[in-house]
């Protein structure tokens, strides 16, 4: 907030936060090393905390000669820190001034590994040892640590001319782990410098789930297949009981936790995952280090809407993507409605001027183009609703809505009964929720047990799903008629409707935890008291009493390597005493062999690597790579039929480094060489997607719609890193319908030593 709060307009003469930006840390690779003890039979000596900002202090007073003295610890870092301050007056005089301070040592190594690894690459993990004195010497350096095996001897023993360096590779294959642990001793006479670094690991194949769900009363048996070929290295056998609904809902929690992609939308369901997360903790337990997660995730979400908010109020999905959308500005103020319900801070601006766009919007008709009728109708029914919970006059709205009822989609129809609710309960009101509730069950499902909604296929751009029409509908009718016969059949429509724990996309989870909440809130009114016992392969796994549905969560976890792979496992859920519980038995797992084959549902995805030789990069040929090879890497998707909101990734082989155009120190005169998707017949629009993300392990891209037809994006890398890389092939989806994919075929990307 200090740095960069909104100021008014004005005119700079000189900008100086280059000088605090100047020097850069992207992760391990070309870092520079530091620190380090003489002591080389101690843990400690090990340098090991390398930060590129040593110290920050906002606010600072001098004395009456003009001076302030601060004291801190540097890190490990052996390199040159700049110094840089800035000091004004009461008078309004200011006034800047820069040194450094070099921290080095006689002898110190320095390393050049990837910045990250996965399981089964096999690099040469190089260091190089400079001796800074002016004496020639023999130097020995050694390699150890964790979640590695050397393909070759660990030790070298080398002459180092005086003011030399050397590069030393070590060959080695990577183990399964969540990280490994490099760690380098080099002596050189009496000097000596140690290091350690750590890499963090990723797997080729992904973790899969099969699991299973449902409210125990007395005892449940199920039998568990747990697959032959499974990792036993990866995964394992989740079990999670509950007195409360609140345990069928972790998943969907961390469903949004870990989601990778982060569009407002998605940030926002994340951020209302996180508001209900903080309000339930109770019935939801977890560990401190949890919340204190999910209270800096909102924190940061909110500090950082206005990055979304266009000139008119509304927000976008990408900071650099405009005009604003008025379904997704109502979902951002349905977050900020409830965090203030919540004592969360809101900047009143942010708020204020998004609901002024809403009421615009609707009150005005200023739709986007792309919105047709029934969009229109559907976003305003939202709109409308948004807007009654957060107190603003919409009668108006609402007899419109009413009005044309017969044209409202069902989650159009479930919104203007939550909004009718919200309207108080004179005669007309009541007469009007009873014929909209009526409306609603005339699209009903009813079986045995359980209740749904019908919905004719949405609009994909509006996020249309029925698993949100039926979150929207249990919301609705627990507000409206929170004696309804029918609201727990469908709040256990809902649970059921889960697959692999949560509901399929960001907003469809967040929705319906938003349902399921409230529906504990309102239909939790009898406290428990049993007894369970949980039985896995004739074995007792655990056992726990509930008292209060805010007894904590029972929760074990076998690992996959402690269950008979190949085998079908029994499983028993007993219960006894008063109550009920809802559980979870989920099993995740992951092939063990390197899976690199393609695969289409509704896509189809190509990736080819090409070497560039010359200034003006000459495809090469052959296939071979070698380090400091620029490489461009050509993606072609393939579009069937119209798609919407579609993310294109593809992940990077450990031995290469995206070059992305977007920082000052890019290789500008490398552009021309790129394909980034532009499409020359569309003037309007330089590519074919919105939003385009360059990460140190992947390549993303973003499109709202896509018609029928292939699409080219292509990125530039640098070989760095000598060895064999698993490549997992592209990834293409429709986010909020993820189940429309499709995965290229991958390869393992090699690196030839020099």
């Amino acid at each position: 907030r200090l740095f960069f709060a909104s100021r008014s307009l004005a005119v700079w003469t000189a900008d100086l936060r280059i000088n605090l930006i100047g020097r850069r840390h992207y992760g391990l690779k070309g870092a520079t090393a530091g620190g380090g003890g003489l002591d080389a039979e101690a843990a400690e000596r090990y340098r090991r905390h390398f930060v590129s900002l040593a110290f920050f202090e906002p606010h600072l007073v001098t004395d009456d000669m003009g001076l302030a003295k601060v004291r801190f610890k540097l890190p490990d870092n052996l390199t040159t820190f700049k110094i840089f301050a800035v000091a004004n007056t009461q008078d309004g005089r200011f006034g800047t001034g820069v040194g450094s301070i070099q921290v080095t040592k006689p002898m110190l190594i320095k390393t050049a590994l990837p910045g990250f690894a996965g399981r089964g690459d096999e690099f040469t993990a190089n260091v190089v040892i400079h001796n800074r004195t002016y004496q020639d010497g023999r130097a020995t350096i050694t390699l150890s640590g964790e979640n590695f095996e050397l393909l070759e001897e660990g030790g070298r023993t080398v002459n180092l001319g005086a003011r030399s360096s050397m590069e030393i590779g070590f060959p080695l294959r990577i183990l399964p782990g969540p990280e490994a642990v490099f760690r380098f001793d080099a002596v050189l006479g009496g000097d000596m410098d140690a290091a350690e670094f750590r890499l963090p690991l990723r797997y080729p194949n992904p973790i899969l789930t099969s699991a299973t769900y449902g409210r125990l009363t007395k005892s449940v048996r199920e039998t568990i297949m747990v697959p032959k070929e499974a990792d036993p290295d990866r995964g394992g056998l989740t079990l999670r009981v509950s007195p409360s609904l609140s345990g069928a809902l972790k998943d969907a929690f961390v469903y949004l936790e870990n989601y990778p992609y982060g569009c407002l939308e998605q940030q926002t369901s994340r951020a209302l995952g996180d508001l209900l997360y903080l309000h339930w903790r109770e019935r939801f337990g977890g560990p401190e280090e949890d919340k204190s997660k999910a209270e800096n995730r909102l924190t940061k979400y909110l500090e950082g809407l206005t990055a979304f908010q266009t000139y008119d109020g509304g927000m976008s999905f990408w900071p650099e993507t405009r005009p604003a959308d008025p379904f997704l500005t109502a979902y951002v103020v349905q977050c900020l409605n409830l965090a203030l319900g919540y004592g969360w801070p809101v900047e009143a601006p942010v708020l204020q001027k998004a609901r002024a766009y809403l009421n615009q919007t609707v009150n005005r008709d200023q739709w986007p183009g792309w919105y047709d009728l029934q969009d229109r109708l559907t976003a305003g029914a939202y709109i409308t609703a948004v807007l009654a919970a957060a107190g603003d006059p919409v009668a108006p709205m609402v007899e419109n809505l009413y009005g044309r009822r017969d044209q409202l989609s069902t989650f159009a129809l479930a919104l203007l009964l939550e909004t009718l609710g919200l309207s108080g309960r004179d005669e007309t009101v009541t007469e009007q929720k009873q014929d909209i509730e009526k409306r609603l069950f005339g699209r009903a499902v009813i079986t045995s047990g359980e209740v749904h909604f019908e919905e004719e296929p949405g609009s994909p751009g509006l996020w249309a799903s029925k698993i949100r029409t039926n979150a929207v509908a249990l919301k609705a009718l627990l507000r409206a008629s929170p004696d309804h016969p029918h609201l727990a059949p469908l709040a256990r429509w809902l649970i059921n409707a889960r697959r692999d724990g949560h509901w399929g996309n960001t907003q469809n989870n967040a929705l319906t935890l938003l349902a399921l909440t409230e529906a504990m809130r309102i239909m939790e009114d009898q406290p428990p008291e049993f007894s369970l016992i949980a039985v896995l392969d004739l074995r007792p796994l655990a056992q726990a009493d509930f008292h209060s549905f805010e007894t904590p969560p029972l929760e074990r976890i076998v690992p996959m390597r402690d269950l008979a792979l190949g085998r079908k496992v029994p499983f028993e859920l007993g219960l006894e005493g008063q109550g009920s519980a809802y559980y979870t038995l989920k099993l995740d797992y992951a092939d063990k062999e390197l899976d690199l084959k393609a695969r289409q549902a509704g896509f189809a995805v190509t990736r080819t690597y090409t070497r560039l030789t010359g200034p003006e990069g000459r495809a090469a040929e052959g296939k071979s790579f070698r380090r400091s090879d620029l490489v461009r890497v050509d993606l072609t998707l393939l579009v069937p039929a119209q798609r919407h909101w579609v993310v294109l990734e593809d992940k990077l082989p450990a031995g290469l480094e995206p070059i992305n155009f977007d920082l000052p120190t890019a290789p500008e005169h490398l552009r021309h060489l790129l394909d980034q998707g532009h499409k020359p017949e569309e003037y309007y629009r330089q590519y074919w997607y919105e939003h385009r993300e360059i990460r140190p392990d992947r390549v993303c891209v973003f499109a709202r719609t896509l018609t029928e037809g292939a699409y080219n994006f292509s990125y530039l890398a640098r070989a760095v890193t000598p060895g064999r890389f698993a490549a997992p092939g592209p990834r293409v989806e429709e986010m909020y319908s993820p189940e429309v994919s499709a995965t290229g075929e991958g390869m393992v990307f090699e690196i030839e030593r020099d």
